[in-house]
């Protein structure tokens, strides 16, 4: 970077990035070909324009010179030619200059950066096999009583809500609960395999403090054995347990394919306009408007008359409880919560408590013609 327009060009480069990356770490490295600086000072060691406009520049965008040893000798001559600068010293660790394949020697340093992680949301999970079904009997009872006496006349957004809320006040007080963990344990990995990792480390621990061959030979006799042995285990159980339960538990299988990727499963960020998209809710929006862009606008003042209907009318739709209650106990238990977080499980157990209050909502739907508010909310 040796004249003034590549200069001026790394300054309007500087400017673009601090109006996009509002607070963020900026690191600049490479060859900036200015040896009259002395960098203790951060000023000219002789008069060079040059080297006066490169100073103005890191000033001006608040950024440190990192490199504090010649980058490239030739005789008596040793000049920091290679640099790199920041505006945050404490992110550049062990910085060092060694010897290069070329006239400039390697510049080695360390980032200290946080990367941004995904926070792991956890879900709240029922323990089925330990609830009180006696005590879940008696509150669907009191839930349809209170449903009968006091709600079946509102409104339906009120019939659905007392019934949700009541549902999830009876599984909150008659069911033990937990909570999943960020933690993934491969399904394999059983209680002999974590008794002998922690035995491997332990005899990396002895043969690294004593550094004597047989303690080194023990180690890796038993890295070898636990190697082989998680081989065996994952085999067994892909070729085993995941094949054989595969059409009746699918859910354990996914499972395991769903732990193997390593891509985001979401909307990946975009530009817009040259602008990044990377919240969630702006590339909703953005994918709705691209969506609606390719449908064409109808005239709505110059909608043509429908023809004759000979299409008979439909009857007046009646639902039945003993309808509702079929439907209900022939729900699949394996499948995940909607999102009014009342698992499958728990309706298809308790389908003869739950199908009346099911039915006067489905009935006032349907004779209505509306959906409760929340019906229309996703996951």
């Amino acid at each position: 970077m040796t004249d003034m327009v590549s200069l001026d060009e790394l300054n309007n480069s500087l400017f673009k990035l601090s109006d996009k990356l509002n607070n963020q770490h900026v690191i600049l490295a490479g060859d900036f070909n200015a040896p009259n600086i002395d960098w203790k000072d951060y000023a000219p060691v002789k008069a060079s324009v040059h080297s006066d406009r490169l100073l103005e520049i890191i000033n001006e965008h608040g950024l440190n010179q990192m490199v504090k040893e010649p980058t490239r000798s030739q005789g008596e001559t040793h000049n920091i030619l290679d640099m790199i600068f920041t505006n945050n010293e404490n992110i550049i660790n062990n910085v060092k200059v060694l010897p290069g394949i070329s006239d400039h020697d390697i510049v080695y340093f360390q980032v200290n950066l946080n990367c941004k992680k995904k926070r792991h949301v956890k879900r709240k999970i029922f323990i089925r096999k330990r609830a009180d079904k006696e005590l879940i009997q008696q509150k669907l009872r009191e839930l349809a009583n209170n449903f009968e006496c006091s709600v079946k006349q509102e409104s339906l957004d009120t019939k659905w809500d007392a019934f949700q809320q009541g549902i999830q006040n009876i599984m909150n007080s008659c069911i033990p609960c937990k909570y999943t963990s960020s933690r993934y344990n491969l399904p394999w990995f059983n209680r002999a395999l974590r008794r002998q990792t922690r035995i491997k480390q332990k005899l990396y621990n002895k043969a690294k403090k004593s550094g004597k061959e047989i303690a080194w030979s023990k180690f890796k006799t038993a890295k070898k054995q636990l190697s082989k042995n998680l081989k065996r285990a994952r085999d067994t159980y892909l070729s085993g347990y995941l094949t054989d339960t595969m059409q009746e538990n699918p859910k354990a299988f996914w499972s395991y394919i769903k732990r193997l990727r390593q891509d985001n499963p979401g909307v990946e960020d975009f530009k817009m306009d040259n602008e990044l998209i990377s919240d969630a809710g702006l590339k909703s929006e953005v994918l709705s408007k691209q969506f609606a862009s390719v449908f064409t606008t109808e005239n709505v003042e110059n909608i043509p008359t429908p023809g004759s209907n000979f299409t008979p009318a439909i009857g007046n739709i009646v639902i039945t409880v003993k309808g509702v209650e079929k439907q209900l106990a022939s729900l699949d238990a394996k499948k995940a919560s909607g999102p009014d977080g009342i698992p499958p499980w728990f309706l298809k157990e308790n389908a003869s408590q739950i199908a009346p209050i099911l039915t006067d909502i489905y009935q006032e739907s349907v004779s209505s013609g509306s959906l409760p508010g929340k019906w229309k909310e996703a996951n």
